[in-house]
């Protein structure tokens, strides 16, 4: 999945002709955005350190 997603999404001319739109579905997308979510919330629970209490 992240192969797909690199390189057409990181530059202009990733893409040999077409809107994105054609390469990439909605679910696509979505899955995408819930992996970068997650990998977000991971990062922030690493920086914040360990609970306190």
């Amino acid at each position: 999945m992240l192969d797909k997603l690199y390189i057409p999404t990181r530059y202009p001319n990733g893409l040999l002709e077409g809107a994105p739109t054609e390469f990439f579905t909605r679910q696509e997308a979505e899955h995408a955005i819930r992996c970068a979510e997650a990998i977000l919330r991971f990062g922030h629970g690493l920086l914040a350190g360990p609970a306190s209490g």
